[in-house]
């Protein structure tokens, strides 16, 4: 479906030019493609968690499961998981610019007459389709299915709070230090 639309793109300005994708083309590709997976949880997580009413924190404390003894841990430490969740979207949201740039370089070549549509096609439309589908349409989602997301988003995202425990901390601690300023 990309390979066709790009097709006809290269149709009506001719000094844009298509090539079949390399190997190394697709596999960035699909790996763009999980982590926008990665982005959308992040970002959805990033919601659900921060919108949980009291009742549903009193329920979660209540609750013996593993997911929601993670929930209260993460929820301890707010500062802390909003900065976790940042270091991770931010890190996976770069990865995903570079993958994509590297697909689209590697498959259209653009005459000296069409820069202008290199800049508008790697920024622009890379830029709005990273917003939808990493951001906004996960943020909607899980505000409309706070509790079932921050529950299925619980255990991957405790075992990245304690990976990233080192950054998260930096962050926060630097971020008290400007406070202070």
């Amino acid at each position: 479906m990309i390979l066709a639309f790009l097709q006809l793109f290269a149709f009506a300005l001719p000094e844009v030019t298509i090539t079949a994708p390399s190997t190394s083309a697709i596999a960035a590709l699909l790996i763009a493609v999980v982590l926008l997976c990665f982005s959308a949880f992040a970002s959805g997580s990033e919601i659900a968690f921060f919108s949980l009413s009291r009742v549903e924190l009193e329920e979660a404390a209540e609750d013996k499961s593993l997911s929601a003894q993670h929930i209260i841990t993460m929820l301890k430490e707010p500062e802390r998981l909003l900065a976790t969740i940042l270091i991770v979207n931010d890190f996976v949201n770069v990865g995903i610019v570079m993958l994509l740039n590297y697909f689209f370089m590697s498959i259209l070549s653009f005459g000296e007459s069409a820069e202008w549509l290199e800049f508008v096609l790697l920024t622009v439309i890379l830029t709005f389709l990273l917003l939808l589908f990493g951001e906004v349409m996960p943020k909607i989602y899980s505000k409309n299915n706070v509790r079932r997301f921050a529950f299925f988003a619980s255990n991957g995202l405790y075992l990245i709070f304690r990976i990233v425990a080192p950054f998260s901390k930096l962050l926060v601690r630097s971020t008290a230090f400007t406070e202070r300023l």
